[in-house]
């Protein structure tokens, strides 16, 4: 009862965004409409202006929520005043253009989000600089709007923008400069650009994993996979002749690195899934490189036997002795004594737990003897 109107009505509205901010969004709502009526006052001076200003808060908050019918009901208004009564330059001002921008993006009107985010863009870059991080994101924005309206040339190109920037000033581990590579690399691939696709999600992969991000490495080797495997569909495995061409020789380098950036992929994609204890996935994919790899490079190739025991270990852990027994078998089978005694020696006794697992005792002990 002693504070003004103004105050409540400020207090309020800081008071909604905490509420926000803690993932409370209807209690945010609610409060901020108790602000909204504090401020919508005849005692509060410059009543306009500072209903547009908390307005724009709302707005955001119904966005967030969903409620993208009323938020662009509550900003539209709002955006008006501010335009007319703020400089272009002033922060609030760019603040009510991009969540505008945003509220027609959620509305499907993509048309309108881009003519808001080219003029705030071109502030950012004025006010922010090139290589803010409001301008950064502004430029994402911009470019995931292109690639809505189809328009992939541009989204690529802005997206590659953006990134280039961002990596002057920031390193590839930062979650701007990966937010930025990743919409890159899902732009590309969308456009049917492959190969930029797999040189942006590449590093990205590796990156995911170093930091133990399973899931969203799991995303992205999917997204790998998919380009690569369509790649080396076409492949013939069958060796090439002694009297090939250089040309041919060339060519089937560059093959072969395809089937090898597919492999490794796969086998990073089998331990994403076995750290999450999702084997089933894992042994598939393990499967899958094991027999892409034998049939390029043939069954005792190194990497071939190297994806063996892992496989045979996924299978343990789903309980299935007799499938890892036979994986280990063939890795014996394969293995030459002089390169690969420790991986060889491992075997005979993995297949020797697996046979004690089975309850065959005498099988073990021979397995034990050859060991």
């Amino acid at each position: 009862t002693e504070m003004s109107a103004e105050l409540v009505a400020e207090t309020l509205a800081c008071l909604a965004l905490s509420y926000g901010y803690d993932g409370q969004l209807d209690l945010a709502i609610a409060t901020m409409r108790k602000a909204l009526a504090a401020v919508d006052s005849k005692n509060v001076d410059e009543r306009e202006f500072k209903v547009a200003l908390v307005s724009l808060s709302m707005a955001v908050l119904l966005n967030t929520a969903g409620q993208t019918d009323e938020a662009a009901e509550r900003m539209k208004p709002a955006l008006a005043v501010l335009k007319e009564q703020l400089p272009e330059t002033d922060a609030r001002c760019l603040e009510a253009k991009l969540t505008m921008a945003e509220i027609y993006q959620s509305q499907g009107e993509i048309g309108l989000a881009i003519e808001l985010l080219e003029e705030a863009n071109r502030t950012c870059e004025e006010t922010k600089g090139r290589s803010s991080p409001v301008t950064l994101r502004t430029l994402n924005r911009l470019a995931e709007c292109y690639r809505l309206q189809g328009r992939y040339d541009e989204a690529v190109s802005t997206h590659q923008e953006s990134l280039t920037r961002c990596l002057e000033v920031f390193s590839p581990e930062n979650r701007l400069s990966q937010i930025l590579r990743k919409n890159l690399g899902i732009t590309c691939q969308e456009a049917g650009r492959t190969n930029e696709a797999i040189q942006a999600f590449t590093p990205l992969a590796a990156l995911y994993i170093g930091n133990g991000q399973w899931e969203t490495a799991v995303d992205v080797l999917t997204r790998l996979i998919d380009m690569q495997s369509e790649q080396i569909k076409g492949i013939d495995p069958t060796p090439l002749t002694l009297n090939a061409s250089a040309t041919d020789i060339q060519n089937r380098t560059e093959q072969l690195n395809l089937v090898d950036a597919c492999c490794d992929h796969l086998n990073e994609l089998a331990y994403c899934y076995s750290t999450l204890n999702q084997w089933p996935k894992a042994i598939a994919l393990y499967a899958q490189a094991l027999e892409i790899q034998s049939k390029f490079y043939g069954d005792a190739d190194s990497v071939a036997q190297s994806i063996r025991p892992l496989l045979a270990n996924a299978y343990f852990a789903v309980r299935r002795p007799q499938d890892a027994q036979r994986i280990l078998e063939d890795h014996i089978r394969f293995a030459n004594v002089e390169k690969d005694s420790q991986n060889l020696h491992s075997s005979f006794l993995h297949v020797a737990s697996a046979s004690l697992w089975q309850g065959d005792a005498s099988a073990a002990l021979r397995q034990l003897d050859a060991y």
